[in-house]
């Protein structure tokens, strides 16, 4: 009985292991747009100030939503990974599809929605 709980936690922890991975590599992403991110912007005509915002929304977000989901019991980790990767991959796609918006204040609340999520 112990060794089929060893084998499932051993299971569980390499699932974990490389849903952590996958959200490291996904953050890497965030930082590799970071040097491009504001000539781009920049070339767009949005302020300087709000390219700060941008950056800072990610932070931000990331430390409500974590007080949020803490407070639900019964949440596996397992999901809520997956499904910050998912939204992840949304917000990649929506960054990519802000280089046909022209409007320097569209570009701005899109980027900090994208980035919030």
């Amino acid at each position: 009985m112990l060794e089929v709980e060893e084998k499932k936690t051993a299971r569980w922890d390499k699932k974990i292991g490389i849903m952590l991975s996958a959200c490291m590599v996904s953050n890497i992403s965030y930082i590799m747009i970071a040097p491009f991110l504001p000539i781009k912007f920049k070339e767009k005509g949005v302020d300087v100030d709000v390219m700060g915002f941008i950056f800072a929304a990610y932070p931000i977000s990331s430390i409500l939503f974590s007080i949020i989901i803490g407070k639900f019991p019964g949440m596996e980790s397992g999901k809520v990974i997956c499904g910050g990767l998912f939204f992840m991959g949304l917000a990649f796609v929506g960054f990519g599809l802000l280089h046909f918006v022209n409007s320097a204040v569209h570009i701005s609340w899109m980027a900090i929605v994208l980035r919030f999520i």
